[in-house]
């Protein structure tokens, strides 16, 4: 349990003394990121709003196929974060936007 524990934590900080922060996170922690759910996530991806990479390839198990694992930038959540600032006229940090003069 404690092993579970410490992976989910270092997964959620993406960082370990001496390593870069991650960038790619899988659909879950790219949803929990955004603080939307993964349902929402994968209805941004089908939109096009967020792009994803596909690491591995598509195999074949059991007679059916699995897809390739894809992942999400760092910089598209980021991205897309902005983009909806910007068109709610909001922040990160939940201040109003002042209008360029």
């Amino acid at each position: 349990m404690l092993f579970f524990i410490t992976i989910t934590l270092w997964a959620l900080c993406g960082e370990i003394a001496g390593t870069e922060p991650r960038k790619l996170l899988s659909i879950a922690l790219a949803a929990r990121r955004l603080g939307i759910g993964r349902s929402k996530l994968y209805e941004l991806i089908a939109a096009g709003k967020i792009p994803t990479v596909a690491i591995g390839t598509m195999r074949r198990r059991g007679g059916g196929t699995v897809a390739a694992r894809r992942l999400v930038p760092i910089e598209a959540i980021d991205a897309y974060a902005d983009s909806v600032a910007r068109e709610t006229g909001i922040n990160r940090e939940g201040r109003e936007l002042r209008a360029e003069a």
